[in-house]
């Protein structure tokens, strides 16, 4: 009997994510798995009190595909009572440690999809404004589930933050029209939500798994192909030499962007907004537009 008790404890803490919370005096506990998760959420909560955010992994870390939890980080696993995450595989290093974790997957809020080419989906929806309004909406729904007293609080915060964006979102097209060149080569997948956004062609990514670098034989490749583009794109975190070699090698403008992937638990909260229009500005000057 008690150890059918027990289980059925367990089944209800998994699955009624309001069942379970008990923090200190009745503060919300939250562990959020990457950087531009922890800015939304922030966004979402603002200062209230009785909600207490963790950023699991540190916020200079980027994207944790290949993240190992340090133990100090597991042990914050343990201590929160929810878990707010990208979702779409950005984050395996939670997969084996917070099974008995409820979670809510903020990609939910969009059916937006883009492949990689390895054909798995493309997790990096965060670096899209127009994304980025779809998740903020959907994850402040299901806090709102778990904290009715709060829903209408974290409801109308999300909704100031989704306007925002879409404000953001009508720049990309309205920037995007007017761009004099359109075809480019990026360092990898994490701007290609952006990159979307803005109708940029994206002729080749030259590291199409994040993180491993090019053959001699596809570095060949990749520098033929960026004679036939206007820009190598990098990403302002993360080593650049190869797309600066191949845009000094082909002859194009090489420049940077922001996924927004890092930076510092003390940014502001309009943070990933002001990436965004960073962007913009940077295209409008390197690409040029009519």
């Amino acid at each position: 009997m008690h150890l059918f008790v027990l289980i059925v404890s367990f089944l209800i803490c998994v699955f009624s994510p309001t069942a379970c919370f008990s923090g200190d005096s009745g503060v919300l506990r939250i562990g959020v798995s990457t950087f531009p998760m922890y800015l939304m959420t922030r966004q979402i909560v603002g200062d209230s009190s009785d909600v207490r955010i963790s950023l699991l992994v540190p916020a200079q870390s980027g994207c944790p595909h290949d993240l190992v939890l340090s133990p100090s980080s597991m042990r914050t696993v343990e201590q929160t009572d929810i878990i707010i995450r990208n979702g779409l595989g950005m984050e395996p290093f939670l997969d084996a440690i917070a099974l008995n974790k409820p979670f809510i997957d903020a990609v939910n809020g969009t059916t937006r999809r883009l492949a990689e080419p390895s054909g798995h989906p493309n997790p990096h929806l965060f670096a899209s404004p127009a994304c980025m309004a779809g998740m903020i909406r959907y994850t402040a729904a299901e806090l709102g589930r778990i904290r009715p007293d709060q829903a209408e609080f974290f409801a109308t915060r999300a909704e100031q933050w989704a306007a925002e964006y879409e404000k953001v979102a009508a720049e990309c097209a309205q920037i995007g029209k007017k761009l004099t060149q359109r075809r480019v080569m990026f360092r990898d997948g994490s701007l290609a939500y952006f990159a979307e956004d803005v109708g940029l062609e994206t002729a080749a990514l030259i590291e199409e798994h994040e993180g491993h670098e090019p053959s001699a034989s596809d570095l060949m490749r990749l520098i033929r192909v960026a004679e036939t583009v206007c820009a190598v794109i990098g990403e302002r975190f993360g080593d650049d030499k190869t797309a600066r070699t191949i845009a000094g090698e082909s002859g194009c403008a090489y420049f940077v962007l922001d996924a927004g992937v890092a930076g510092s638990e003390e940014a502001p909260e309009d943070h990933l907004l002001q990436i965004m229009r960073q962007n913009l500005r940077t295209l409008e000057a390197m690409i040029g537009t009519k």
